[in-house]
C-alpha cells in the first residue's frame, strides 16, 4: 500500500475562526482553539503516524504555529479524514455530534 503526507492546519478545526481565516469544516465538527496535542492524540488513536511542524497559517500569522503532518494511505481523501478528525475532536472535548 502506498502512503502520502497530508497537512492539516489547526485553523481547519477552530470554531472561533471564519472560513476566510482557514476554517474548513462546519462549526458542528470544530472546537474552540484546538491544541496541537489534541489533534495529535486523535491522529494516533486512529492509528496514523503524525507530527507537528512549526509553521503559521498565512491568514492567522499572529497565532501560535501549528501544522500537523499525517501519513495516510494514498486512497484516503483529505476532506473525509478532516471530518473524522473534527468529529473525534468534538468527542474528545466532551461534546456531542
Amino acid at each position: 500500500m502506498s502512503y502520502r503526507e497530508l497537512r492539516f492546519w489547526l485553523n481547519y478545526f477552530d470554531q472561533n475562526l471564519g472560513r476566510k481565516q482557514g476554517r474548513k469544516l462546519p462549526k458542528s465538527l470544530t472546537v474552540p482553539n484546538p491544541k496541537p496535542e489534541e489533534v495529535l492524540k486523535v491522529c494516533r488513536e486512529l492509528g496514523y503516524e503524525c507530527e507537528t511542524e512549526e509553521k503559521r497559517h498565512p491568514s492567522t500569522w499572529y497565532r501560535s504555529p501549528a501544522l500537523i503532518v499525517v501519513k495516510v494511505p494514498s486512497n484516503l481523501r483529505k476532506y473525509e479524514l478532516m471530518k473524522i478528525f473534527g468529529k473525534k475532536l468534538v468527542e474528545l472535548r466532551g461534546g456531542t455530534h
